[in-house]
């Protein structure tokens, strides 16, 4: 299943790498989480670490969203 390794936010591209450090910013200096977008449908979606299952890097739908036909859909 192919994973997504870019998003939006703010109206321009970001990728994995920098989105994990946006990430973990936020969360260190207590500020809101970035707003970052599915490219392909617009619901919110959340970066992930490389996971001990072998997946990479990659972007996941944040719960609650509601695209069951986007293709970047890893649920």
């Amino acid at each position: 299943m192919a994973k997504a390794t870019n998003c939006e936010l703010e109206g321009g591209t970001v990728y994995i790498k920098d989105a994990l450090r946006l990430r973990d910013e936020a969360v260190k200096r207590r500020r809101p989480y970035p707003g970052f977008s599915c490219v392909e449908c617009g619901e919110l979606v959340q970066p992930h670490n490389k996971s001990t299952t072998g997946a990479g890097p990659h972007f996941e739908h944040r719960r609650g969203t509601k695209s069951p036909n986007c293709s970047r859909r890893t649920d």
